[in-house]
């Protein structure tokens, strides 16, 4: 009975043939290579295997030997390819073997061994039923096999044979498809390296023949496998950003300047979200911040687009410039806010005169108040003149009558009609001389004009009775007058020369002479009595020590020490009057003293002392009075001093603070603890009036912030002068305006620098065109290497901005963005970017995620189509 057979020939081909069952394998291989022959083929003479059919008996499962997981899955592999994308792709191709190239680049060249591995699992598992148990045999017959059937494909298909192979490993299996996820450029190409690496040298272990050509491969293929594999991600990521670069050329993105701006706060590390903390903190502090403010990055890019053509400029210039002008109210607000409020010196100055002299005035009527009370506590104020005239008018009468009665008397025959008498000169030269003598001095030298006159008459040759007369009564009015001037030393001589005349014409006078004198001189006693007191021993001392009856007599110009020669003393006062009338006497004194002072200035107040300095050891109660004067006197000289002085204690304080910003802290310290506690906040206001005069004296696009706590030194006066919150509160106010200054000088000056170089090339539009494709271009130039590391270092500058009118709107965009001081609007915006970036970052992954397995699978692709070539 004839039996078909199936010899697979070294070209591929399967060659079906009928033949006896008895064939042998040598009959059949025999006929097949005389085909060969006939056909011309160059795989004639090579190897060729017969596959007889054998009955498949049904085997129990339970006899069944088990099936490993890989060997199972190995199959189930091959199955799905080859009836799946690697059959249609066989059927594309056109036959021909190819199908076993295809399995070959799927099992990563190790479709010869593969192939073995199975007819000898196929004849173990048979050989309980067939007798024929020999694996090896069966692996080397099932591996030769396949060989002749690939070298048979790509000997008539060379460059179909070797992309089918690239393929297939490109879309088989992947045993490492764990390593392909990488979250970033570096992790993806580390990912690639290693699995290509894997795949590479599985692939060029499999296309060796024997030992040495497999170990060589397999070396080579994981070298090769590592290089390619972590290419893949660079070359993928390079690909999809400069298409994303390609698409901004023509405007085509309108999310660009979002990207850039996330791009840029990045960089600062900020999101979104705490950029716009930032600025929110900034708004409450009354700073309009701006999202370029919030890092370094974004201070650069604002910068950038603001020095390219356009109205990107306009926008950044106007918006820093204006901002940049209310610094200095933002700051002066700042001042009164957080440190207390300033004030206009010499209007406060002026301010401080008229509340220091208000409280002057206040003071003076107080003190003059009390002491109005204390001298009408003293007692009534007599009434000088109105007492004083009554008494003259009937001191007067009296008076007149008694001096007429004594012009009389010494009118009389006997004293007006002379008689010759001699005067001895031991009368003039002895009495009277020694007399003089003894109260004036040698010689008389003090003696009054008038005296000596009458003593020089007394002396004359040719004296008469009416000599004698003439000096008695010239004596007496002497005394009278020395008497009511208080030249009481003057009248008690006048009274002593008198008595030396008198007892001289007791002895030498005739007896009518002597008679008619007496009786004068008994009618002028009376009138000096009355002259003198009244009759009265109280009315004398009241004329002389309190009611001036007679003439204008005060009491301290008379009362001197005790026991003084020449005046009155407390003593002959009491003596006069009794102590209480002597003490009220005084009293009144002091009161008549103050009402005709016209103010009780400090040279008044030492004059009353000095008057009653000796009363007030021997009167009590005006002790007291006195006592209260000098305390009203000392009120009233403070207000006239605080008048003069008045707002100069103010103004010295402010002034000090207004001079101490400079000072160290020390010599703040000390100037502190000379000040009274309510001058240390007139200190301070000093102190922020010079802050804010510090503010004026710079020029718009100065840093005014950096001018009031730039140094050590004045952050250490104000926390000195300020130690509150309010201070913490301003450095933050002040730092936030250093920002803006910051950007504004970014923006408007600033040298040439190489940041600043980098980012003028990347937003013009020749410098953005020539980082889009520079990449590609020069990465090629030096091998692998280089392709990775510019790769790395391009992927983030690829495709930033626009060009042409596309990238003046997205300049345009950039600036208006950067320079925003909505808080509210920047987080929608910003919120936007945030989500835009993560997508980008999602997408990238994806992307270095993708290529990665790309890379992974073309390596064993690429290998296993190489080590094919080579064979």
């Amino acid at each position: 009975m004839a039996k078909q057979y199936k010899i697979l020939t070294p070209d591929g081909q399967t060659m079906t043939v009928e033949g006896p069952e008895d064939a042998t394998d040598d009959e059949l291989i025999s006929f097949a290579q005389e085909q060969l022959k006939t056909s011309g083929s160059k795989f004639a003479g090579r190897q060729t295997v017969v596959d007889r059919p054998v009955a498949q008996p049904t085997i129990a499962p339970e006899a069944q030997a088990p099936v490993s997981p890989e060997t199972a899955r190995l199959q189930r592999g091959q199955d799905a390819l080859s009836s799946g994308i690697l059959g249609k792709v066989n059927d594309v191709l056109g036959g021909g073997g190819i199908r076993h190239l295809l399995d070959n680049g799927a099992m990563l060249g190790l479709g010869d061994e593969i192939s073995g591995l199975s007819n000898a699992a196929y004849n173990v598992l048979s050989s309980p039923f067939t007798g024929h148990f020999a694996p090896v045999e069966a692996y080397y017959g099932g591996r030769d096999a396949e060989r002749a059937q690939q070298d048979a494909a790509r000997e008539k298909s060379p460059i179909s044979g070797t992309l089918a192979e690239i393929a297939g490993g490109f879309v088989g299996l992947n045993p490492t498809a764990a390593i392909a996820t990488a979250p970033n450029a570096l992790a993806a190409i580390r990912s690639g390296a290693k699995g290509g690496a894997i795949l590479g040298g599985v692939a060029g272990f499999g296309g060796g023949r024997d030992a040495e050509t497999s170990l060589t491969g397999g070396v080579l293929g994981g070298a090769f496998g590592g290089v390619l594999g972590a290419a893949a991600p660079v070359v993928a990521s390079n690909v999809a950003r400069t298409a994303r670069g390609y698409r901004r050329f023509f405007g085509r993105d309108p999310n660009v300047a979002l990207d850039v701006v996330g791009d840029a706060l990045a960089a600062d590390a900020n999101t979104g979200a705490q950029a716009g903390a930032i600025m929110d903190r900034g708004h409450s502090l009354g700073v309009p911040v701006m999202l370029a403010d919030t890092g370094e990055n974004a201070r650069a890019l604002v910068a950038s687009v603001g020095r390219q053509p356009g109205p990107s400029r306009t926008t950044v210039l106007n918006a820093v410039q204006e901002r940049q002008l209310g610094q200095a109210d933002r700051i002066r607000g700042a001042i009164e806010r957080d440190l207390g409020p300033l004030s206009n010196q010499p209007d406060r100055a002026a301010a401080f005169r008229a509340q220091d002299r208000a409280t002057a005035a206040e003071a003076r009527e107080r003190a003059l108040t009390d002491l109005t009370q204390t001298a009408e506590g003293i007692g009534p104020n007599v009434d000088r003149l109105a007492s004083g005239s009554q008494a003259r008018e009937a001191f007067g009468t009296a008076y007149d009558a008694a001096r007429s009665r004594s012009r009389e008397a010494y009118n009389a025959p006997e004293l007006v009609n002379p008689q010759p008498i001699e005067i001895p000169a031991e009368v003039f030269s002895r009495d009277m001389r020694s007399a003089a003598d003894d109260f004036y001095g040698d010689g008389g030298g003090e003696m009054p004009a008038t005296l000596r006159s009458i003593i020089d008459d007394a002396a004359a040759p040719d004296a008469t009775t009416r000599t004698l007369t003439n000096i008695d009564r010239r004596l007496a009015d002497f005394g009278g007058e020395a008497t009511m001037s208080g030249n009481r030393s003057d009248a008690a001589f006048a009274t002593r020369l008198r008595g030396i005349l008198s007892d001289f014409a007791d002895r030498a006078a005739p007896q009518p002479y002597r008679a008619a004198l007496a009786n004068a001189k008994s009618v002028r006693a009376e009138q000096g009595r009355l002259f003198e007191t009244r009759d009265l021993p109280r009315t004398f001392a009241n004329d002389r020590f309190g009611n001036p009856i007679v003439g204008d007599t005060s009491v301290p110009e008379r009362l001197v020490r005790p026991g003084a020669p020449g005046g009155d003393t407390a003593d002959s006062l009491i003596a006069a009057v009794g102590p209480d009338q002597a003490e009220a006497i005084m009293r009144q004194e002091l009161r008549r003293n103050l009402d005709s002072m016209a103010d009780l200035t400090p040279a008044n107040t030492r004059a009353l002392n000095t008057r009653y300095a000796e009363a007030v050891q021997r009167f009590p109660a005006l002790a007291d009075d006195l006592a209260a004067v000098n305390r009203h006197a000392a009120t009233l000289t403070a207000a006239a001093n605080a008048e003069q002085l008045a707002g100069r204690e103010g103004s010295t304080a402010i002034e000090q603070g207004y001079n101490s910003l400079s000072r160290s802290p020390d010599e703040i310290g000390r100037a502190l603890s000379t000040l009274a506690d309510d001058q240390i906040p007139l200190f301070g206001e000093g102190l922020r009036n010079q802050l804010a005069n510090q503010i004026g004296r710079r020029v718009d696009d100065a840093d005014k912030a950096r001018a009031l706590i730039g140094t050590p030194n004045r952050r250490s006066v104000l926390e000195r002068v300020f130690p509150n919150d309010g201070l913490d509160r301003f450095a933050e106010t002040l730092a936030a305006e250093q920002a803006g200054n910051q950007t504004f000088r970014s923006a408007t000056q600033g040298s040439d620098t190489a940041v600043r170089q980098a980012y003028d090339a990347q937003t013009t539009d020749p410098g953005l065109v020539e980082g889009v494709l520079d990449t590609g271009i020069r990465a090629g130039k030096d091998g692998w290497l280089s392709l990775i590391m510019s790769g790395l270092q391009k992927v983030r500058d690829t495709g930033r901005y626009g060009a042409g009118e596309a990238g003046k709107s997205v300049r345009q965009s950039i600036a208006t963005l950067l320079t925003e001081t909505d808080p509210s609007e920047l987080q929608r915006i910003l919120a936007e970017a945030n989500a835009q970036a993560a997508n980008r970052v999602a997408q990238d992954q994806r992307t270095m995620g993708g290529a990665t397995q790309v890379g992974q699978r073309l390596s064993g692709g690429v290998v296993t189509g190489a080590s094919g070539l080579g064979r």
